[in-house]
């Protein structure tokens, strides 16, 4: 039963990793940031004005900026899935020994009572 649990449990580490890795690949593939900023002195839509140039390095500045950016938010939040994972057992057992101790039965009554001194205080 053990090995079956921590089968799944490493089983959906690994898995959430090839995830990450894969979304990363697609949106390399979406916004082309290594090529992006290899071409960033390259005229836009090949007008040689000084003009062109000038918005081409600005453009191509910006999409970059907003891939880098991009793609540090999909990182946190797959860092953050990741940590949650990886705390899920001790999570699990935190609450289990806190149920078992009595700690929310204790809880819930002290609620119940705390509501029906409310209620009998309002009528």
């Amino acid at each position: 039963m053990t090995q079956h649990l921590f089968s799944w449990y490493t089983t959906g580490f690994i898995t959430l990793l090839q995830n990450y890795r894969t979304l990363l690949r697609r949106l390399e593939a979406q916004f082309a940031v290594g090529e992006t900023f290899k071409h960033i002195t390259e005229p836009l839509f090949q007008d040689p004005t000084a003009s062109g140039r000038v918005v081409g390095i600005f453009f191509r500045l910006g999409r970059g900026l907003f891939a880098l950016a991009f793609y540090l938010g999909v990182s946190i939040f797959y860092i953050l899935a990741a940590a949650l994972w990886a705390l899920l057992p001790v999570l699990i057992l935190v609450s289990i020994v806190g149920f078992f101790a009595g700690s929310t039965t204790t809880s819930i009554t002290n609620d119940s009572a705390d509501l029906n001194s409310f209620i009998e205080e309002s009528l």
